[in-house]
């Protein structure tokens, strides 16, 4: 990572180390969870860039409440403002704890939510909760599964910690009622509920792809068959579609965001397959090849200044700022490529100057900020995903 782009990190993750966000409160800090959910992955991230990867030998697990309730516990990470000490002023430690207060925080809240936005098995969304006719508005698996991963992840990186085991039986809970309710037998998974209507789209893309994220993540946590399965039938899935031709949203608005999405579950089967089949068959599986076309559009589509033609609304500009999250770990997966890595470089190259923070919004909106992090953040890890050399010389583990 050269140096405009350490700073950008460092610039980045000091606007999220003032957000709400990473204090322990009960109530989610941004309306949509999912996002939520992806700048908490961000600060995951971090924290193996920072060396942290459990609770300091003889210190508290700093979770932000207690192991027998799911409110904020008394002391110094009690309330939701943000409070001097435990900003980051150049102190590693101080800065690991914030994060860890709040990725702890975050996963209590997806738990505590659970059932409020649908069935009793349902995610929180932070949207889409208006109910007519006793049908909820949204109850989308792919919002949820996004919302599950940040837990998942945080239960990989913290196997030991005193609240993993039900924040992990809750995201069980959830996936089996989607694979009761949503799966089908080609191996795609259904919307949910949407516009007030249970699953009218049998078949959706996003929901496949993201649970398919979670299915994997569920299989090398738990061990179960059952999960395994149904994430390689969920990954064959993906290798088979047509990405170009997809709805909500189509190609052709907001190919970033399709990309970024369908990449994800891409990205995480490959991930799995490459730890137990070697990387090799990771290279030869025909996701591979669906990642490498949906790469070609990237660079042959990309302008001059490192961003996409425009969308047609504004909310839709801030999901091209993930797209160098799964470059960087296309990779490292199937094999590095000048061209992959100089679209990426060129898309965070754009927000160093300040047309790039106005088009996106930068230091302003969170999504966008949450997927730069995130982003950055893979950009600064090495091919395990292991902290920076200067940082630490331990190895830590990484979800295959």
């Amino acid at each position: 990572m050269n140096k405009h782009f350490k700073d950008l990190y460092e610039k980045t993750t000091a606007w999220w180390l003032l957000h709400s966000l990473y204090d322990p409160a009960w109530i989610f800090q941004l309306e949509a969870t999912f996002e939520e959910s992806y700048c908490i992955r961000g600060g995951l991230q971090r924290l193996r860039y920072l060396g942290r990867t459990a609770p300091s030998p003889g210190k508290p697990n700093r979770a932000g409440g207690s192991p027998d309730a799911d409110k904020p516990s008394a002391g110094p990470l009690k309330d939701a403002m943000v409070r001097n000490d435990v900003e980051t002023k150049g102190c590693d430690t101080e800065e690991s704890q914030r994060l860890e207060a709040g990725t702890f925080a975050y996963c209590d809240r997806v738990m505590s939510h659970q059932g409020v936005q649908g069935p009793p098995e349902a995610l929180y969304m932070g949207y889409g909760v208006r109910v007519v006719h006793g049908v909820v508005d949204c109850c989308c698996v792919a919002d949820q599964a996004s919302v599950a991963n940040g837990v998942l992840d945080t239960i990989a990186m913290y196997k030991d910690h005193p609240r993993a085991a039900r924040w992990l039986a809750s995201i069980e809970r959830w996936a089996d009622w989607v694979i009761r309710e949503f799966a089908t037998q080609t191996g795609g998974i259904g919307v949910g509920v949407l516009g007030h209507k249970w699953n009218p789209i049998p078949e959706y893309w996003c929901a496949t792809s993201l649970f398919a994220t979670s299915l994997f993540k569920l299989a090398v946590l738990t061990g179960k068959e059952d999960y395994l399965k149904r994430a390689m039938a969920a990954l064959d899935w993906l290798a088979r579609f047509d990405h170009t031709a997809v709805e909500i949203p189509k190609f052709t608005e907001c190919a970033p965001e399709v990309i970024l999405y369908a990449g994800e579950g891409l990205v995480e089967g490959l991930r799995f397959v490459a730890s137990t089949l070697g990387p090799q068959a990771a290279k030869d599986h025909p996701a591979a090849d669906k990642l490498r076309s949906m790469a070609r559009w990237l660079i042959a589509n990309q302008l001059a200044e490192g961003r996409w033609p425009d969308p047609p609304a504004r909310g839709y500009r801030e999901y091209s700022l993930g797209i160098p999250w799964i470059l960087f770990q296309m990779n490292r997966l199937i094999g590095p490529d000048k061209e992959r890595t100089a679209c990426a470089e060129r898309c965070l190259s754009h927000l160093l100057r300040p047309e790039g923070e106005r088009y996106y919004g930068l230091y302003v909106r969170p999504w966008g900020m949450g997927l730069v992090w995130l982003s950055l953040g893979e950009m600064a890890g090495d091919s395990c995903g292991t902290p920076m050399a200067k940082r630490s010389n331990n190895r830590t583990s990484r979800t295959p």
